[in-house]
């Protein structure tokens, strides 16, 4: 099973007339995913780089896709839209779009104040001491991580989210963990809005290159992977002055003569790991190097689905 911001419904966890879901219309999306949908139409498609911060191309896409007999007959669509229809399908599958509000998903009712509820384990986490502020817009998706392993802070000068659950004797064994939290020795950990299995990132450097070449290209002008980090840890949510925001950015201080920050490659492995677990979570740097993670996982149930956004994402 392939796993990787929440309310309760999660991709992984759905139940297996739920994982068949299929959309093939718009108006099928709940409210949540329709939120982010409509968000990503609006700011992601538009903007959307290969690796290279260069416009996709149809060689950009997954074989899978170029060799359905659907995708041959379509004209008029963007590979950009077809980038985003790929890794929204997934998202969707995975329940991930659905996350809306899991930070405020509390049993109050049963004297739990401060529990996060998991479907798998109820009211096993604890609120983060700073929480993105209540808009129309589900932010939760931002900072989405589901961990199936043993969880673990990367940062010795943060501090962990409450207890950690054991879920090894449910079905879909895991647990969702903190913005700042990071999965070691996991079997899975998927993580940011398009469920990008964190594992299979190279390294931080490599996000950091990304993440440059995308945001160069996409606003004309010198942008480092600080400049990414900390829009992406504002847009979840957590601005400068929040412990979360402090956390990540005390790792890369800007070189007071250049303005820029330290060679990924020489931060320590905790700065290293925040790093590249904050880059993925970005909407374009992550869907840039999720795109082929997870298209072979299920990829056929999700051929209409992708032409239904694809459509809804050309314009």
């Amino acid at each position: 099973m392939r796993t990787l911001l929440p309310a309760i419904i999660i991709f992984s966890l759905l139940s297996s007339a739920a994982e068949a879901r299929t959309i093939t219309k718009i108006s099928q999306l709940d409210t949540k995913e329709r939120a982010v949908v409509d968000w990503v139409k609006k700011y992601t498609v538009p903007n959307t780089r290969n690796k290279a911060g260069k416009p996709w191309t149809a060689n950009d896409l997954p074989p899978r896709l170029l060799n359905w007999s659907v995708y041959k007959k379509t004209t008029g669509i963007k590979p950009s839209a077809w980038v985003a229809a790929v890794t929204s399908a997934f998202a969707i599958h995975e329940g991930i779009f659905h996350c809306g509000d899991f930070y405020r998903a509390k049993k109050v009712a049963e004297g739990e104040p401060n529990g996060l509820i998991d479907v798998r384990c109820d009211a096993c986490f604890v609120y983060p001491p700073q929480l993105p502020p209540k808009t129309e817009f589900p932010i939760e998706v931002f900072t989405y991580s589901l961990c199936q392993g043993k969880s673990a802070n990367p940062d010795p000068r943060t501090e962990t989210y409450g207890k950690i659950c054991d879920c090894s004797s449910t079905r879909f064994p895991g647990k969702l963990i903190g913005p700042n939290q990071n999965c070691p020795s996991a079997r899975a950990w998927q993580n940011g809005m398009w469920g990008m299995e964190q594992k299979n990132v190279a390294s931080a450097a490599s996000m950091a290159t990304i993440a440059e070449k995308v945001y160069v290209a996409v606003k004309g002008t010198v942008w480092t992977y600080r400049d990414v980090l900390a829009g992406t840890l504002a847009q979840a949510g957590f601005p400068k002055g929040t412990k979360i925001y402090e956390d990540v950015m005390r790792c890369v201080p800007a070189n007071p003569k250049t303005g820029k920050p330290p060679a990924a490659g020489d931060l320590s492995w905790t700065c290293a790991d925040l790093v590249t677990m904050w880059l993925v979570r970005n909407h374009l740097a992550g869907l840039t190097v999720a795109l082929h993670d997870n298209d072979n996982y299920k990829f056929e149930e999700r051929l209409e689905t992708i032409k239904t956004l694809a459509e809804y994402y050309r314009g």
